[in-house]
This record gives structure tokens, C-alpha cells and sequence, in this order.
């Protein structure tokens, strides 16, 4: 006999084949593998079924994440109105397994087991027995099917693949506005994207598509993140603050500061700029990344101290919970599919993976795996992808470059005219992809201390502005120009290759010291002492060439995110990722060992008369003797600095509050005020003498395109 595919427990009605739970006049969609675990319990209705019974059964000794069988157990009682404490459905018996201890009507009205006395006469035992034989007769037959359904995953994976390349690009912008975060509305008439308003604000705007018409959705500029439809297409939801970041102590403290959750009525909007509405203010904890899910209820990355995790949020309770916290890894970006209710979640781990977890809308682990980079991928390479229409993968991109990523962690690329990528989407409907393209500008200037007062009128980043004169002048974003010890060279970054290279500017002509091959972006370098040769990190080489391009390199047990200084002949100074945290490290040739300085989020550090003074991402300043036992840093607290250079006598600062050049004692105290900087031309990197090296800002052109 067939087993049937509709039973009945109480008033609910379980139907297999369409994999729903009914009740009155409500209708529930649930996992089949979830009915499946209600069927197994039904066909031994009021009898114990050990949990190895069950994965058996329902899972046929495949493997499976952890509590697999305990989550389909809670989602039961869930969707039935049972309490695990006085349970009226599914009794637990623990350690041992699981009894249905509700009555069962079949349809056909006979159950699969044989009759009643048959029924009776057998103890728990001896049906689990049996239920074992079924379940390794369904296992041989599944073991023939194995290698067709890894075939079948490959294949489904390149089914759904885009296309093999995207060979045209067509505009949809032509401001000289930076663009940014962009998607399509539900039904593909509209792009909706972040367009900047300068003073680091920007309005969220809307483009119909076969018009060209263009609106801008909010009232007054602020601080907003990307920003998603909710279900159904009526409002907007995005990360919200009225003020941009400032880094001092004092503004951290202050809650405006954080984003909160708010959202914006996309038609009332389209007929006049709408203020946001807010949903959710923060209280400590900067909230970004912020998903739609349902019935006013969404997901967001909470950052708080250096941590991040996957929060939920019910607007109707105003109740907040966490979904994911990984210990010792970092959540640095999700994307949520409405149509399965799941999660991809993007994870750097202790061992420096990129790991792609897939969770249900309720948090629970479904899968994990590794996403399988490329051989000329760094380590610290990450990946920002969002779900593609009709299928579980995810369109990602990462340095530029364009990829579709399976959930199993498979990376594919895909070929597009242009690798200045900054992020892209699948249209609902057809094959063609929205994308932001483009790049920063940013040159390097050389000028006397005595001319750094403004020339020109201060201007925002939106539009194309040289502050100062480079030095050698292109569209490329050309950084971190450090002068040659003992020589009258300088050294940079330039990605004018389309990749990361160290130039050297030398009689005012310029040339290509580095060839790296790979896709690893250069973070900083260092000269060495003599001004002979350069350092930098790739993954877990730090490189060393001499003035004529000549390389050795030395293999490292962890890798270095960035070389900071080099203070002798065979120690520098490193930088270590840390679940997202820049760690200083002292790195030493000879022995070929990484000693931790514990000190966290630095962003420059140096060596100066066996001391080391370090720079933190938000500005604070510390020190400590370099051969001291003691691991106590000493903060300068009359430092609090946005850029920062130190020499072999003083330290140099721009602070977060002015755009002055300030000179200090190496204890922090005050000597001078130096000169004025612009606000697009701040960034010092060096000073010798009357020289100052900075970067300055040109233009960022980032435009909206369509790829074809």
C-alpha cells in the first residue's frame, strides 16, 4: 500500500504533495523536509521515534548541519500552537526521541502500518526496528541517485548562470553627481539609488526606466544606506542618520551619530520628496545593511566595539532580537531571498576564509561552506553580492571584477567590458544587470609648508577640483607618496594599470617599480632605512624590491594586511586583519616570527628612538617603548588626529575638528601651527624639511550603467 499524502491531526490538515499545513481558512507553506519529520512521527502515532530514526528516515544518513532535526521539531510546534513545556502535539523524550501523541485521521482513512491489532501487538522498539529497513531500502535507492544530483548541482549551477560574458555597457547617468547603491523596484520600471548632496549626504532618487524621468524621493539630504523594497513594493527601507561620522571621542558618545532604521512611501514620494519615517533609532549601536523581511519586520548588521551581527527587528512590537552572533568572525555583509526566506551571510573567519552561511528567516543554520577564491584573490578580499531573481545564487562583486556565486560557495566569473565595477543587480525579469561604475580620483601633490593656504574656493568631492598641483597628473587614485631616505626619489600607489603598482617619481618623470599580476590591492609600504628598497604585503609574502625591480620576499605564518614602517635592516612593522580589527604586529626576518603589539584598529604606526607611536582608525594617538616589557600604551590624549605623519623628531597631525598641519613634541605636547590644508587636500603622508607630500581628492565619478 502507498503511503497516503493527506492525513488529518486535530483540525489541522497536513497535505505532503503540496507541502502545506491547513487550518479554517489558513493556509501555511513548510519545508518538505519539516512534513516530512511530521509524517515519519505520524505513521508511528503515540510511539517514541529515536532521533537516529528519524535523520534515517528523513535525511538518509547525508550529512546535515547540527540541530537539523531539533529546528524542524521547533518549526512543527510552531506552525501546530504547540508548547514543548505542556505539549498537546509532539511530546520530547530526551536523549531518546520524539512521540506525536495527537490523534491521526488518514486519507485514504487506512494508515500505511497495517492494522490495529498489528498495531498493538509490536512495541516501540521493534517499530523502530522496521522503520531502520525502510529507511537503508530508500538509502540504496537514493546511493544509485548520489551522482546524479552532484552532476545535477553543477549543472543547475551553470543553467543559471547570466551569461558567459556582458560585452556592452550603456549609461543611465550623466551628472557630474556621484551615484551610488543601486536596484530595480519589484517590477523592474524603476532603478532607485543614492546620488551624493555633498558634505557626505546624499538624497535617495528614483529613474523610470523607458521615460527617463527622474525623482528625487526625500525632502532633505542625510546620511542613508542602500536601500531595499519591502515586500509588495510600497515603502523603501534603508539605514538612516541626519549627521555625518566625525571621530573624536565626544560625537561617539553622542547617540545622533548612529543610524537607526527608516523608511519612505515610494509612491507619495514619486509625486513629492518625502522625510523618512523613522522605524527604529539607535541607541549606541551603529545599524547598517537594513533588509526587508515582512509584516514590518527587518534585518540589519549591528555594530558595536568591533563586533557585528545579524539583528531582527518587529516594528509592530518594537522588538529587537539577534539572529546570528559568530564568535571570533565577522559579519561584514547579507543579502535576504523573500521568495525561500533565507539569509546569505558573508563571514570572515579566525582562519582569514570568506565563508557564505545560509540561515532561515528565523536564524536557524541550513549551511556553511568556503567560498572557493581565485588563485590571484588576496585573502582579504571580500565579496558584496545580492540574491538573482528565480534562482539561489548571488550576484557578487569583488575589486572591480563581476561574479555569480553559488550557495555551496562555487565563484564564477563573468567577463564584462569594464573591471572598475562597485556594485551590480540582476533585473527581475531579463538578463540585463544594473551596476555602479567607476572610480575615485585622487593624485598626489608636492608642496612647501608655506603655501599650503587655500588658493582656490574650498569645494566638495562631487565635482572635478585640483586643489593643488600633482605632481604627475592622471584620472587613476594615486596615494601614500612617501620621499626616498638618503635620496630625491618618491614612492607611490597608483592603480593607473587597472591594478595596484608602487611608482616612483623621479626628474619629474614617473615609472612602474612593481608588476604584480594578482588582484591584491596595496594597502601601504615602507622604505627601508637606506632608501635601497621597498616593502610591501601580498597575502602571506611581504615583497621587498630594490630601486631596479629586483624581488625577494619572505613567506609569513599569518597574512599581513599592510606594512607600516621598516626601522631596520630586519624588523618592520605590520598590520594583521583580526575578525575585522587591524592588529599591530612587529615582524622579524631572521627568525621569521610575527610578535603582537595588542593594539587593535590601527591605521599607521612608527618607530621612532625605540619608541612606537601608533595611529588608530579613529584618530587617537598611542605610544610605548619598543623594548619595554610592559605591553601599556600611553594615549596622547592632545592628539586626536585624521592624518598624521611622524619624523625622527616630531609628530605632524591634521586634527578630525580643522584643516591646520600641527606640529608635537613626541609626549604630545603643542609646538606650532604650520599651515592651512583644503578640505579635499588633507591627507599628509610625508614632510622632510619645507616639503609635504599629501593626497588630495579630484573627483569620484561613480556613474549607472546597464551591462548587455
Amino acid at each position: 500500500m502507498t503511503s497516503p499524502h493527506v492525513f488529518y491531526i486535530n483540525e489541522f490538515k497536513i497535505d505532503l504533495s503540496r507541502s502545506v499545513i491547513e487550518s479554517h481558512d489558513k493556509s501555511v507553506s513548510v519545508e518538505p523536509k519539516i512534513l516530512k519529520v511530521l509524517h515519519v512521527l505520524a505513521l508511528h502515532q503515540n510511539e517514541v521515534v529515536t532521533h537516529q530514526a528519524l535523520m534515517d528516515e528523513v535525511w538518509c544518513g547525508t550529512e546535515v548541519v547540527q540541530n537539523a532535526l531539533q529546528r524542524c521539531i521547533t518549526i512543527l510546534r510552531k506552525e501546530l500552537g504547540d508548547d514543548a513545556k505542556s505539549p498537546q502535539f509532539i511530546a520530547t523524550h530526551p536523549r531518546i526521541g520524539y512521540r506525536l501523541i495527537a490523534p491521526v485521521i488518514w486519507q485514504p482513512s487506512e494508515p500505511i502500518q497495517g492494522t490495529a491489532d498489528e498495531t498493538s501487538g509490536n512495541n516501540s522498539v521493534h517499530k523502530n526496528k522496521k522503520l531502520a529497513v525502510y529507511a537503508a531500502l530508500t538509502c540504496i535507492i537514493l546511493a544509485f541517485t548520489t551522482l546524479f544530483f552532484i552532476f545535477d548541482d553543477f549543472a543547475s549551477f551553470n543553467s543559471h548562470r547570466l551569461t558567459k560574458q556582458f560585452v556592452q555597457i550603456t549609461p543611465i547617468t550623466y551628472t557630474d553627481a556621484s551615484e551610488s547603491n543601486a536596484i530595480f523596484s519589484p517590477t523592474g520600471d524603476y532603478i532607485i539609488f543614492n546620488r551624493y548632496a555633498g558634505s557626505c549626504k546624499t538624497h535617495i532618487w528614483s529613474r523610470h526606466l523607458e521615460s527617463g524621468t527622474e525623482n528625487k524621493l526625500t525632502k532633505h539630504a542625510g546620511v542613508f544606506g542602500p536601500a531595499t523594497f519591502t515586500q509588495g513594493g510600497r515603502e523603501l527601507v534603508f539605514s538612516s542618520k541626519s549627521t555625518c561620522n566625525s571621530d573624536n571621542q565626544t560625537s561617539q558618545l553622542n547617540n545622533k551619530m548612529c543610524a537607526g532604521i527608516a523608511t519612505l512611501d515610494f509612491s507619495l514620494s514619486l509625486s513629492a520628496p518625502q522625510d523618512p519615517l523613522p522605524r527604529l533609532q539607535c541607541q549606541s549601536e551603529n545599524i547598517s545593511s537594513v533588509k526587508s523581511l515582512a509584516h514590518h519586520e527587518y534585518a540589519y548588521l549591528e555594530h558595536h566595539n568591533g563586533q557585528t551581527r545579524l539583528m531582527h527587528y518587529n516594528d509592530l512590537k518594537k522588538q529587537s532580537k539577534v539572529l546570528s552572533e559568530p564568535t571570533l568572525q565577522l559579519i561584514y555583509h547579507f543579502d535576504y531571498n523573500a521568495s525561500t526566506e533565507q539569509f546569505a551571510i558573508f563571514i570572515r573567519d579566525a582562519e582569514f576564509n570568506n565563508v557564505l552561511e545560509v540561515r532561515a528567516k528565523d536564524g536557524m543554520l541550513q549551511s556553511r561552506n568556503i567560498i572557493e577564491i581565485h588563485s590571484k584573490m588576496s585573502v582579504y578580499q571580500r565579496f558584496y553580492g545580492h540574491f538573482i531573481a528565480h534562482t539561489n545564487d548571488l550576484l557578487v562583486v569583488s575589486q572591480g571584477r563581476l561574479y555569480q556565486l553559488s550557495l555551496s560557495g562555487k565563484l564564477h566569473h563573468i567577463p564584462t567590458p569594464s573591471e572598475n565595477l562597485i556594485s551590480a543587480v540582476k533585473h527581475p525579469s531579463n538578463n540585463r544587470v544594473l551596476a555602479i561604475l567607476g572610480h575615485k580620483d585622487t593624485d598626489v601633490a608636492n608642496i612647501k609648508l608655506g603655501d599650503t593656504t587655500a588658493k582656490i574656493a574650498a569645494r566638495d568631492i562631487n565635482t572635478t577640483v585640483l586643489p593643488f598641483t600633482s605632481f604627475s597628473r592622471t584620472e587613476a587614485k594615486e596615494t601614500h607618496a612617501m620621499f626616498q631616505p638618503n635620496g630625491n626619489q618618491i614612492a607611490f600607489i597608483s592603480n593607473r594599470t587597472g591594478h595596484d603598482q608602487i611608482w616612483l617619481w623621479h626628474k619629474n618623470k614617473a615609472s612602474q617599480l612593481s608588476q604584480l599580476n594578482s588582484q591584491v590591492p596595496l594597502h601601504n609600504f615602507a622604505w627601508s632605512v637606506s632608501g635601497k628598497e621597498l616593502a610591501w604585503a601580498e597575502g602571506t609574502q611581504i615583497m621587498i624590491s630594490n630601486l631596479a625591480g629586483e624581488l625577494r620576499h619572505f613567506t609569513t605564518k599569518l597574512p599581513i594586511y599592510s606594512v607600516l614602517s621598516w626601522n631596520d635592516n630586519n624588523k618592520m612593522l605590520v598590520t594583521i586583519e583580526q575578525q575585522g580589527r587591524l592588529a599591530l604586529y612587529q615582524y622579524e626576518f631572521v627568525t621569521n616570527t610575527l610578535t603582537a603589539l595588542n593594539l587593535l584598529d590601527v591605521e599607521n604606526a612608527w618607530i621612532k628612538n625605540r619608541t612606537v607611536i601608533a595611529k588608530k582608525k579613529n584618530g587617537s594617538v598611542f605610544t610605548r617603548p619598543l623594548l619595554s616589557e610592559s605591553t601599556q600604551w600611553r594615549q596622547l590624549n592632545s592628539i586626536y588626529s585624521k592624518a598624521m605623519h611622524v619624523s625622527d623628531e616630531f609628530i605632524y597631525s591634521v586634527p578630525n575638528n580643522a584643516l591646520t598641519i600641527n606640529k608635537y613634541t613626541f609626549d604630545g605636547t603643542y609646538i606650532e601651527t604650520l599651515g592651512t590644508l583644503l578640505p579635499t587636500a588633507w591627507k599628509i603622508s610625508d614632510i622632510r624639511e619645507n616639503n609635504l607630500l599629501l593626497s588630495q581628492f579630484v573627483a569620484i565619478k561613480h556613474d549607472l550603467v546597464v551591462l548587455q
